[in-house]
């Protein structure tokens, strides 16, 4: 019997080192998050296929894929340095082993940050295998950045073709420009809520009239040239911390909304004290205004909302969309509070179904109860 239940054990030890020893695909952390730990045993056996075949082009491309997620996710400035570090050292050396592959020159774009110098390598990459999806987003934002407004939309119908995005998340890019103003600018900031209002803008046609404006992107001088020109603003001359004070100095009559994904970048500024909630983003006002009344409108006028209550489809990418239901939160308890002192019974409880089953999800249920239990 000892020897049936050590051999028993031995085979387990060895199923359960299998499994853990098994390389899988990395995709971004935008797409799909693990552990930390998961990624760092990723990226040593994939480095390990790196040293007994340096041209095998999977092998580098998900050993740096690792490792540019072990730098995102690290907590230690320390240990996002050294990462860093290691990512470009990566993809140099991929280049060098695999120059004349999609992934050689691939990951060397995806290193650079957007320099404006390296976009041949973006180009060569998307020449050598123009059917490659890894490159899709990329070459949308290249697109966007030089207001490439032709190739940008074909870059927009191929990700929407491709699914790129779940269905959730295009659904709250709808529901953030369905409550914006005529003419209105909006502020986004990540890969995730710009890529959800870009590609609902551009393929489905809605809301053309609003201009959609990265924070990120807004460092880069020929993005940030462009997109005022086109907004009609007067040269600007100052520090990119002040160019959206600046927009705000110049806008005229036109609104400005800072969606809630985008909202830490403008917690340090004056700006955060003119935003009021609206629904899912923030409309600047230098007077003080009633917001609650707008947030009524979105939710019962233009929201859909169906999603939040029934899914019917699964993506990779699910987890990752998940985050961004959160953000009804805020102005869904504003909007509680509204139904519950106004006596509409009805509309109180069903805002509330929806905003106990969200926050379950994102687990903040406790938090919302007692935030919705105080009156």
């Amino acid at each position: 019997m000892k020897k049936i239940i050590g051999l028993v054990t031995s085979i387990l030890m060895f199923s359960s080192l299998a499994v853990a020893q098994e390389r899988h695909t990395v995709l971004s952390i935008t797409q799909e998050m693990h552990e930390i730990s998961w990624y760092t045993e990723q990226q040593e056996l994939w480095s390990s296929d790196v040293e007994k075949d340096d041209k095998n082009a999977e092998a580098w491309y998900n050993y740096y894929s690792a490792t540019r997620a072990l730098k995102n996710l690290s907590e230690e400035k320390e240990d996002r340095v050294k990462y860093r570090k290691q990512c470009t050292k990566i993809a140099e050396d991929a280049y060098k082993a695999i120059p004349n592959t999609f992934e050689g020159n691939h990951l060397v774009w995806w290193d650079c940050n957007n320099d404006a110098t390296k976009r041949k390598y973006l180009l060569e990459a998307s020449r050598i295998d123009p059917d490659d999806t890894r490159a899709y987003d990329d070459l949308m934002i290249y697109y966007e950045i030089i207001r490439d407004k032709h190739k940008f939309d074909g870059m927009c119908e191929k990700l929407y073709e491709n699914r790129e995005l779940p269905a959730s998340l295009m659904n709250w890019g709808y529901n953030v420009l369905s409550e914006l103003e005529e003419d209105a600018i909006v502020c986004v900031h990540g890969d995730n809520d710009t890529y959800a209002l870009w590609i609902t803008q551009s393929v489905k046609g809605f809301r053309k009239d609003v201009t959609i404006v990265n924070t990120s992107l807004m460092k880069m001088d020929d993005y940030r040239e462009n997109i005022l020109k086109e907004l009609n603003y007067s040269d600007f001359s100052g520090d990119d911390n002040e160019v959206f004070q600046f927009m705000i100095d110049n806008r005229r009559q036109r609104p400005i909304h800072v969606a809630s994904s985008a909202l830490r970048g403008f917690k340090e500024t004056p700006i955060m004290d003119s935003l009021y909630l609206v629904g899912l983003s923030y409309l600047y006002s230098d007077e003080q205004i009633d917001n609650v009344s707008i947030i009524k409108r979105n939710y019962e006028k233009r929201f859909l909302l169906d999603y939040l209550t029934e899914s019917f489809s699964v993506h990779p990418s699910d987890a990752i969309a998940g985050i961004f239901d959160a953000l009804y939160i805020p102005s869904m308890i504003k909007l509680y509070k509204h139904y519950r002192d106004s006596e509409e019974t009805t509309k109180k409880g069903e805002i509330e179904a929806l905003l106990l089953k969200i926050s379950k999800q994102t687990g903040q249920a406790e938090e919302v109860k007692n935030l919705i239990s105080h009156k």
